[in-house]
């Protein structure tokens, strides 16, 4: 009887001893992630008035570059950073939190792609030739949008490039945003429509 006493206080000891383990183990996790932001939240920050060209020798450089791989989106890229950071980070685990981080990056590459279409015009430029572009003009859609918009463009012309470049952006848009795209025109349609048979009631009264 003694002996069982011993060992179900031997296993209470032991369950007490695991539960500040596994808080402290939670505590640092908590720590670690908080400094991981707080470090993204500083690089944004330098970025984003590198683009403004104040962020000194070294920002500028990093600015220079960023344009080269991104275009335009490069003035926007520090943000999508740290919000997307802090949505993974409060998302942790959750299955549509992460398509929606891969939608949201795919929706950024075909945005660039977008701004080369419009920046190239009839001929589209070679990845090589946005890159320089975009970082010497910074604008344009960098690295990123010259190699979908030169290899798209070399398999299904200019046309079918913008076609594949818009859908592509729609069907992103509908993975954030978890809303139908057509069921929103369905929606729109009906409300036209009951707001026409309205007005012709109405004009069916006066008469």
């Amino acid at each position: 009887m003694a002996t069982k006493r011993r060992t179900s206080s031997n296993k209470s000891t032991r369950r007490k001893s695991n539960k500040p383990k596994a808080e402290d183990i939670r505590k640092a996790e908590e720590f670690r992630t908080e400094l991981i932001l707080w470090g993204i939240i500083a690089v944004g920050a330098l970025l984003f008035i590198s683009n403004f060209g104040i962020g000194g020798v070294v920002g500028n450089a990093v600015s220079s570059f960023l344009f080269g791989i991104f275009g335009v989106v490069a003035y926007i890229f520090p943000i999508i950073l740290i919000v997307g950071s802090f949505f993974a980070v409060s998302n942790k685990g959750n299955l549509f939190a992460v398509v929606k981080l891969i939608a949201g990056c795919i929706f950024a590459a075909f945005l660039c792609m977008f701004v080369t279409l419009v920046t190239s015009g009839d001929t589209i430029m070679t990845p090589l030739e946005s890159f320089k572009y975009s970082m010497e003009h910074k604008f344009g859609g960098g690295i990123i949008g010259g190699c979908l918009a030169y290899f798209i463009g070399q398999a299904f012309d200019i046309a079918g490039a913008y076609i594949i470049d818009i859908i592509s952006l729609i069907i992103c848009l509908v993975c954030i945003t978890g809303k139908s795209a057509i069921q929103g025109f369905k929606d729109s349609g009906q409300k036209v429509y009951a707001s026409a048979k309205e007005s012709n009631e109405r004009y069916q009264e006066y008469r």
